[in-house]
C-alpha cells in the first residue's frame, strides 16, 4: 500500500509538473481555441514527435508563423503565414484541430520581405491599434514578388480612387486590346461618362481575350471594382476577370480561395 501510495503522488506531482509547463508556455506568447482552425494558409506542415511543443517551438523560431493548427490524435503540425484576425473569414470549426496563435512574439504582418500581406487593410486586420503609417511589404497577387508600399492607417473604408475622374485618370492612361468605332474609346469606359456612348465596347463580342487596361500611377489597393452598363443601347459586362500587375508586363488574376475571379 506504501509504494502504490508513493507512485501515486509520484504520478500527480509528474501531472502537475507537466500542466505547470504548459500554462507557462501559453503565458509566453501563444494561445489556443480548441476544434478551430484556420483554413488556406499553411505553408507548411510535418509530423512532430513530441506534439504541440514542437510545433510551437518551431512556430515561436519562425518569422513567417502567425499561427499554427495541430491535428489532434495524430501529431500534425500546420503552420500558418496569417492568423485568424487578419483572415476571420477563414477561420472555421474542425473537430480534429486545435488552433495556437503567436502574440507578443510574433513579426507583424507585412514588416519583412518574407512575410508580405496582401494589402495594407490586412495590416490593420491583423494588427489592429498596433498598426501605423508607414512602409510595409505587400504581395497583393500571390505572385512571391512583394514590394515595399506606403500604407496609411487611418483610411477608415473603401472609397473611390479616382477612375470615375479624367483629372485624377487621365485618358491616356486607359487603354484598351481593341475598340469597336469612335463611340466607345477605352477612355469611356469611366462611371458616370457622357462622353460617346458612355462605355468601352471591343471589337466583336467573341473574342474573350479583350480587356480593359488602366494606369493608376501608384500602387493601390484594390477593395471593391464598380461597373455600370452603356448609357444608349442600355448593354452591360455581367461577367469579367480581374487582373493586376506593378510593372505593366507581368499580370496575375485576382483570386479568391484559389480561384481566378
Amino acid at each position: 500500500m506504501a509504494g502504490r501510495q508513493v507512485s501515486f503522488f509520484t504520478a500527480l506531482f509528474f501531472i502537475s509538473l507537466v500542466f505547470r509547463e504548459i500554462a507557462s508556455q501559453q503565458c509566453h506568447g501563444i494561445y489556443s481555441i480548441y476544434r478551430m482552425m484556420l483554413q488556406g494558409h499553411t505553408y507548411k506542415t510535418f509530423k512532430t514527435t513530441t506534439g504541440m511543443l514542437e510545433c510551437r517551438e518551431t512556430c515561436l523560431a519562425d518569422d513567417r508563423c502567425q499561427s499554427f493548427n495541430v491535428v489532434m490524435g495524430i501529431a500534425i503540425c500546420e503552420l500558418n503565414n496569417r492568423n485568424k484576425e487578419a483572415r476571420p473569414e477563414d477561420f472555421v470549426k474542425d473537430e480534429n484541430r486545435y488552433y495556437m496563435a503567436k502574440d507578443s512574439n510574433r513579426v507583424p504582418l507585412g514588416s519583412i520581405r518574407e512575410l508580405p500581406a496582401e494589402s495594407c487593410e490586412e495590416i490593420k486586420a491583423s494588427e489592429g491599434g498596433q498598426a501605423v503609417n508607414g512602409n510595409y511589404w505587400l504581395d497583393s497577387t500571390r505572385s512571391g514578388n512583394s514590394t515595399l508600399t506606403r500604407c496609411d492607417m487611418n483610411t477608415k473604408e473603401c472609397g473611390p480612387v479616382g477612375v470615375a475622374d479624367k483629372n485624377a485618370i487621365s485618358d491616356a492612361r486607359m487603354t484598351a486590346s481593341t475598340v469597336f468605332d469612335t463611340r466607345f474609346y477605352p477612355y469611356y469606359g469611366r462611371l458616370h461618362e457622357n462622353r460617346g456612348y458612355g462605355g468601352w465596347c471591343p471589337k466583336t463580342v467573341s473574342d474573350r481575350t479583350d480587356y480593359l487596361q488602366v494606369d493608376m500611377g501608384t500602387m493601390l489597393s484594390v477593395c471593391a471594382v464598380a461597373t455600370q452598363g452603356e448609357k444608349i443601347n442600355h448593354e452591360r459586362t455581367t461577367s469579367y476577370k480581374l487582373h493586376l500587375s506593378t510593372d505593366g508586363v507581368t499580370w496575375n488574376a485576382y483570386k479568391e480561395t484559389s480561384t481566378a475571379k
